[in-house]
């Protein structure tokens, strides 16, 4: 399963999620973002796949 093909409020929820913490972790540079913003896609993902 890719991020693609979460559904939309899922992907959403978890565009806000790195969001919110890019600002509260106060992620200024480019390497860092990314790392978080990879790990929160797997996170969603697993999530997803090991739902009911």
């Amino acid at each position: 399963m890719e991020f693609k093909d979460l559904p939309p409020d899922t992907q959403k929820i978890a565009a806000e999620t790195l969001k919110s913490l890019i600002l509260d972790g106060g992620t200024e540079k480019v390497e860092p973002a990314k790392k978080l913003a990879q790990e929160i896609r797997e996170a969603f993902i697993a999530l997803y796949q090991s739902s009911p």
